[in-house]
Protein backbone atom coordinates (compact mmCIF):
# COMPACT_ATOMS: atom_id res chain seq x y z
CA UNK A 1 0.00 0.00 0.00
CA UNK A 2 1.43 3.50 -0.78
CA UNK A 3 2.05 5.85 1.52
CA UNK A 4 -1.14 7.66 3.05
CA UNK A 5 -4.37 6.49 4.36
CA UNK A 6 -6.54 6.03 1.65
CA UNK A 7 -7.25 3.95 -1.47
CA UNK A 8 -6.73 7.44 -3.37
CA UNK A 9 -2.99 7.44 -2.68
CA UNK A 10 -2.88 3.81 -3.74
CA UNK A 11 -4.66 4.57 -6.71
CA UNK A 12 -2.65 7.66 -7.53
CA UNK A 13 0.87 5.59 -6.95
CA UNK A 14 0.27 3.21 -9.80
CA UNK A 15 -0.38 6.27 -12.13
CA UNK A 16 2.95 7.93 -11.42
CA UNK A 17 4.51 4.02 -11.75
CA UNK A 18 3.23 3.87 -15.41
CA UNK A 19 3.84 7.25 -16.28
CA UNK A 20 5.84 7.44 -19.73
CA UNK A 21 5.29 3.48 -20.13
CA UNK A 22 4.44 2.38 -23.49
CA UNK A 23 0.46 2.49 -23.58
CA UNK A 24 0.26 -1.30 -24.27
CA UNK A 25 2.34 -2.44 -21.28
CA UNK A 26 -0.06 0.42 -19.34
CA UNK A 27 -3.73 -1.71 -20.28
CA UNK A 28 -2.15 -4.59 -19.34
CA UNK A 29 -0.81 -3.33 -16.07
CA UNK A 30 -4.54 -1.67 -15.33
CA UNK A 31 -6.25 -5.06 -16.05
CA UNK A 32 -4.19 -6.87 -13.99
CA UNK A 33 -4.29 -4.23 -10.86
CA UNK A 34 -7.88 -4.05 -10.95
CA UNK A 35 -8.78 -7.37 -11.56
CA UNK A 36 -6.89 -8.13 -8.61
CA UNK A 37 -8.49 -5.15 -6.70
CA UNK A 38 -11.72 -5.68 -7.83
CA UNK A 39 -11.28 -9.81 -6.60
CA UNK A 40 -10.15 -8.62 -3.11
CA UNK A 41 -13.46 -6.23 -2.97
CA UNK A 42 -15.70 -8.75 -4.15
CA UNK A 43 -14.29 -11.04 -1.69
CA UNK A 44 -14.44 -8.63 0.91
CA UNK A 45 -18.39 -7.86 0.28
CA UNK A 46 -19.23 -11.04 0.00
CA UNK A 47 -17.81 -11.41 3.84
CA UNK A 48 -19.46 -8.72 4.93
CA UNK A 49 -23.06 -9.71 2.83
CA UNK A 50 -22.94 -13.19 4.37
CA UNK A 51 -22.11 -11.36 7.97
CA UNK A 52 -25.11 -9.46 7.26
CA UNK A 53 -27.81 -11.57 6.45
CA UNK A 54 -26.84 -14.88 8.97
CA UNK A 55 -27.52 -11.78 11.50
CA UNK A 56 -30.84 -10.63 10.11
CA UNK A 57 -31.84 -14.30 9.21
CA UNK A 58 -30.58 -15.51 12.64
CA UNK A 59 -33.78 -17.27 14.92
CA UNK A 60 -33.56 -16.34 18.71
CA UNK A 61 -32.77 -19.28 20.95
CA UNK A 62 -35.41 -20.40 22.99
CA UNK A 63 -34.47 -23.12 24.88
CA UNK A 64 -31.06 -24.75 25.46
CA UNK A 65 -30.88 -28.55 26.84
CA UNK A 66 -27.36 -30.43 26.58
CA UNK A 67 -27.95 -34.20 27.70
CA UNK A 68 -24.05 -34.72 29.11
CA UNK A 69 -22.93 -38.19 30.02
CA UNK A 70 -26.24 -39.49 29.72
CA UNK A 71 -28.34 -41.09 26.98
CA UNK A 72 -31.27 -41.01 24.60
CA UNK A 73 -32.60 -44.35 23.20
CA UNK A 74 -31.27 -44.82 19.18
CA UNK A 75 -35.12 -44.93 17.88
CA UNK A 76 -36.44 -41.38 19.38
CA UNK A 77 -36.65 -38.97 16.33
CA UNK A 78 -34.81 -35.89 17.67
CA UNK A 79 -36.29 -33.60 14.89
CA UNK A 80 -39.58 -34.70 15.27
CA UNK A 81 -39.34 -33.96 18.95
CA UNK A 82 -37.91 -30.73 18.29
CA UNK A 83 -40.46 -30.26 16.19
CA UNK A 84 -43.18 -31.30 19.15
CA UNK A 85 -41.63 -28.88 21.81
CA UNK A 86 -41.62 -26.28 19.30
CA UNK A 87 -45.59 -26.82 18.89
CA UNK A 88 -45.93 -27.00 22.43
CA UNK A 89 -44.30 -23.99 23.56
CA UNK A 90 -45.91 -22.22 20.83
CA UNK A 91 -43.20 -20.85 19.21
CA UNK A 92 -42.93 -19.67 15.75
CA UNK A 93 -40.36 -21.96 14.09
CA UNK A 94 -39.51 -18.77 11.47
CA UNK A 95 -38.50 -17.15 14.34
CA UNK A 96 -37.41 -19.36 17.03
CA UNK A 97 -35.08 -21.99 17.31
CA UNK A 98 -35.26 -25.02 20.27
CA UNK A 99 -31.32 -26.27 20.36
CA UNK A 100 -31.18 -29.60 21.90
CA UNK A 101 -27.92 -31.22 21.74
CA UNK A 102 -27.18 -34.96 22.95
CA UNK A 103 -24.11 -37.37 23.46
CA UNK A 104 -21.93 -34.61 24.70
CA UNK A 105 -19.27 -36.99 26.88
CA UNK A 106 -16.73 -35.94 30.14
CA UNK A 107 -14.72 -38.85 31.22
CA UNK A 108 -13.48 -37.51 34.33
CA UNK A 109 -11.34 -39.90 35.01
CA UNK A 110 -9.24 -40.26 31.55
CA UNK A 111 -9.44 -36.94 30.80
CA UNK A 112 -9.07 -36.59 26.39
CA UNK A 113 -9.59 -34.36 23.77
CA UNK A 114 -13.10 -35.12 23.07
CA UNK A 115 -14.04 -34.77 27.51
CA UNK A 116 -11.45 -31.59 26.99
CA UNK A 117 -13.52 -30.01 24.28
CA UNK A 118 -16.66 -30.57 26.06
CA UNK A 119 -15.73 -29.22 29.64
CA UNK A 120 -14.07 -26.16 27.92
CA UNK A 121 -17.63 -26.15 25.63
CA UNK A 122 -20.09 -26.35 29.24
CA UNK A 123 -17.75 -23.70 30.86
CA UNK A 124 -18.21 -20.72 27.67
CA UNK A 125 -22.01 -21.54 27.43
CA UNK A 126 -22.39 -21.58 31.83
CA UNK A 127 -20.69 -17.96 31.38
CA UNK A 128 -22.53 -16.99 28.62
CA UNK A 129 -26.18 -17.91 30.52
CA UNK A 130 -27.12 -19.87 27.47
CA UNK A 131 -27.99 -23.23 29.10
CA UNK A 132 -31.37 -23.69 30.50
CA UNK A 133 -31.34 -26.99 31.95
CA UNK A 134 -28.96 -30.27 31.44
CA UNK A 135 -29.75 -34.21 32.00
CA UNK A 136 -26.77 -35.54 33.92
CA UNK A 137 -25.00 -38.81 35.59
CA UNK A 138 -23.81 -39.26 38.70
CA UNK A 139 -19.95 -38.83 37.53
CA UNK A 140 -20.83 -35.30 36.50
CA UNK A 141 -23.06 -34.45 39.81
CA UNK A 142 -19.41 -36.01 41.52
CA UNK A 143 -17.48 -33.88 39.58
CA UNK A 144 -19.57 -30.53 39.60
CA UNK A 145 -21.84 -30.79 43.25
CA UNK A 146 -19.46 -28.03 44.64
CA UNK A 147 -18.53 -25.96 42.10
CA UNK A 148 -21.59 -23.55 42.02
CA UNK A 149 -22.79 -24.00 38.62
CA UNK A 150 -25.70 -26.11 39.16
CA UNK A 151 -28.57 -24.10 39.95
CA UNK A 152 -31.21 -24.26 42.60
CA UNK A 153 -34.36 -26.33 41.49
CA UNK A 154 -36.73 -24.00 43.54
CA UNK A 155 -35.81 -20.60 42.28
CA UNK A 156 -36.96 -21.61 39.06
CA UNK A 157 -40.51 -24.60 39.49
CA UNK A 158 -43.20 -23.11 41.12
CA UNK A 159 -44.00 -24.58 44.82
CA UNK A 160 -46.46 -27.27 43.32
CA UNK A 161 -44.06 -28.60 41.17
CA UNK A 162 -41.05 -28.89 43.67
CA UNK A 163 -44.08 -30.57 45.45
CA UNK A 164 -45.18 -33.00 42.99
CA UNK A 165 -42.00 -33.94 42.15
CA UNK A 166 -40.30 -34.00 45.93
CA UNK A 167 -39.46 -37.95 45.73
CA UNK A 168 -37.60 -37.07 42.66
CA UNK A 169 -35.28 -34.53 44.06
CA UNK A 170 -31.99 -34.69 45.12
CA UNK A 171 -30.28 -32.23 47.57
CA UNK A 172 -26.56 -31.12 47.17
CA UNK A 173 -24.51 -29.81 49.81
CA UNK A 174 -22.61 -26.68 48.28
CA UNK A 175 -19.91 -24.59 50.32
CA UNK A 176 -20.19 -22.27 47.53
CA UNK A 177 -21.10 -18.92 49.37
CA UNK A 178 -21.89 -21.13 52.29
CA UNK A 179 -25.12 -21.69 50.66
CA UNK A 180 -25.74 -25.06 52.11
CA UNK A 181 -27.86 -28.10 50.78
CA UNK A 182 -30.44 -27.03 48.61
CA UNK A 183 -32.33 -28.92 45.69
CA UNK A 184 -30.28 -29.45 42.69
CA UNK A 185 -31.33 -32.36 40.45
CA UNK A 186 -34.00 -34.16 39.61
CA UNK A 187 -34.45 -37.74 38.61
CA UNK A 188 -35.65 -38.13 35.10
CA UNK A 189 -34.25 -41.91 34.27
CA UNK A 190 -37.70 -43.01 34.00
CA UNK A 191 -38.13 -40.78 30.91
CA UNK A 192 -39.87 -42.16 27.94
CA UNK A 193 -36.82 -40.98 25.76
CA UNK A 194 -33.83 -42.15 28.27
CA UNK A 195 -32.17 -44.54 27.09
CA UNK A 196 -32.88 -46.83 30.18
CA UNK A 197 -34.47 -46.07 33.56
CA UNK A 198 -31.50 -48.20 35.23
CA UNK A 199 -28.87 -45.43 33.83
CA UNK A 200 -28.99 -42.67 36.28
CA UNK A 201 -29.86 -39.47 34.49
CA UNK A 202 -30.79 -36.23 36.62
CA UNK A 203 -32.05 -33.17 35.15
CA UNK A 204 -30.61 -30.43 36.69
CA UNK A 205 -30.05 -26.34 35.92
CA UNK A 206 -27.39 -23.95 34.99
CA UNK A 207 -27.48 -21.04 37.53
CA UNK A 208 -28.99 -18.51 35.19
CA UNK A 209 -31.68 -20.33 33.38
CA UNK A 210 -32.65 -17.70 30.60
CA UNK A 211 -36.01 -19.43 29.90
CA UNK A 212 -37.46 -20.03 33.04
CA UNK A 213 -41.09 -21.21 31.36
CA UNK A 214 -39.59 -22.76 28.84
CA UNK A 215 -37.86 -24.60 30.80
CA UNK A 216 -40.58 -25.99 32.94
CA UNK A 217 -42.34 -27.05 29.93
CA UNK A 218 -39.55 -28.64 28.78
CA UNK A 219 -39.33 -30.96 32.14
CA UNK A 220 -43.17 -31.69 32.16
CA UNK A 221 -42.65 -32.96 28.63
CA UNK A 222 -40.05 -34.81 29.42
CA UNK A 223 -41.68 -36.67 32.19
CA UNK A 224 -45.01 -37.23 29.98
CA UNK A 225 -46.72 -34.85 31.72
Amino acid sequence: MAAGNSVFDEIMEQHKLMKGRPLKEQIEYYVGYYWKMALVTAAALGILISFIYSAVTAKEEALCILFVNTFIKDDVDMQAYGAELTELLALDPDDYSINIQKDLWIDYENMDEISSANIQKLLVLHAAAAIDGMIVNDTYLDANADSGILGDLSEVLPPELMEKYKDRIIYVDSSIDEKGEYPALLDVSDASIMESPTLPAYFCLSQVTPHPENTIAFLEYLLGE
